[in-house]
């Protein structure tokens, strides 16, 4: 039998791991032509563990290379302002193939009070060694820049400024950040309210269908559709818990010897591991112990008190995907969810 090809602790990539990569070709399709004809930018936002990283790489592999260089920069915590922008710097004029003797002299130009100043003017001046491409940047998990609204506020002001300063139209900037993040997009006085937005839902029915059955059949595993069904219940297109059921219901078809027949018992077995495993749920855990608004939202729904959908501004509550709305009121994301969070508050059904 082949190896298990479901993954759930790691991006994808969208040709190696093709039988388990949920393409999303609307959304993909949507951000494409945005950037493509209208030099938009972009915050694709979502709870952890959502296919945000993904959905990068899909993005990637669908555009015209011959027009495009893409620089990505996966933001570390605790990174210093001026190591990070000398960073970046020199990750651009690496692929842009531009400036090159300056590689090795980016520290020396954000050392000072405006690190932010240094590399506006600096980005004005990188060229291409072939002219007529433009620059896509991808900025994943920006909320772990101390800095970060400073950082917004720049790309700001590149965007404005770009109708005066032409050079810096062949730019276009990519981020991904948490649900707290689209309260920095809405509203006159928000840093980056110039970018689109796009909230990453969970899969859809076909889509969860086809993560199911495709790598399945290839495998000359088949699964009963009342199996099925309830695997589509309990996750609701939950990206990363699919992905990690499925790679379980694998295992444990491949180690009970059986004719390769997954039944409803055996998702149910399934789930309970996931719940002792699940890299999301040992998240919201944490979430919940250190954030009393979380809890008292959770335990509140789990009373079964109806609750207002918070407004952006207070998307940090959300931050752990355990809620979504649903007809302007907050519910579960999921069954799953709502069963590890009955045990974890000790509240029964």
């Amino acid at each position: 039998m082949q190896n298990n090809p479901y993954k759930f602790s790691e991006p994808l990539d969208p040709n190696l791991d093709e039988p388990v990569c949920i393409q999303r070709e609307e959304t993909v399709n949507k951000i494409i032509e945005g950037v493509v004809f209208q030099n938009d930018y972009w915050v694709i936002y979502g709870s952890n563990y959502s296919g945000k990283t993904t959905l990068f790489k899909l993005i990637k592999a669908n555009y015209p290379r011959a027009h495009y260089v893409y620089v990505d920069f996966n933001a570390k915590p605790g990174i210093d302002k001026t190591v990070f922008y000398a960073e970046l710097y020199r990750s651009i004029i690496k692929e842009t193939a531009s400036n090159q003797s300056s590689l090795d002299l980016t520290h020396r130009y954000f050392q000072g009070d405006n690190p932010d100043i240094q590399f506006f003017k600096l980005l004005r001046q990188v060229t291409f060694s072939k002219p007529g491409k433009k620059i896509i940047l991808f900025f994943d998990n920006i909320e772990y820049l101390s800095f970060y609204k400073d950082f917004l506020i720049l790309w700001r002001k590149i965007f404005i400024e770009r109708q005066i300063h032409g050079e810096l139209k062949k730019y276009s900037v990519i981020i991904t950040g948490p649900n707290s993040l689209i309260a920095l997009t809405i509203g006159t006085g928000s840093p980056f309210n110039i970018a689109k937005t796009m909230y990453l839902s969970d899969f859809t029915t076909v889509e969860s269908c086809s993560l199911i059955d495709k790598p399945l059949q290839q495998m000359g595993i088949s699964i009963e559709p009342d199996a099925r069904e309830f695997i589509l219940n309990q996750v609701a297109g939950h990206p990363q818990m699919l992905q990690h059921l499925c790679h379980i219901l694998v295992e444990k078809t491949v180690e009970s010897g059986s004719k390769g027949i997954i039944t409803i018992e055996d998702v149910q077995n399934a789930i309970d591991i996931l719940l002792g495993e699940s890299h999301c749920l040992r998240l919201l855990q944490q979430d919940i112990e250190t954030n009393e608004k979380l809890k008292s939202l959770l335990t509140a729904l789990c009373q079964g008190e109806k609750k207002k959908f918070l407004a952006y501004q207070e998307f940090s509550t959300f931050g752990a995907g355990a809620v979504v709305e649903k007809n302007y009121n907050c519910v579960f994301r999921n069954p799953v969810y709502e069963r590890f969070i009955r045990d974890f508050l000790k509240i029964p059904s």
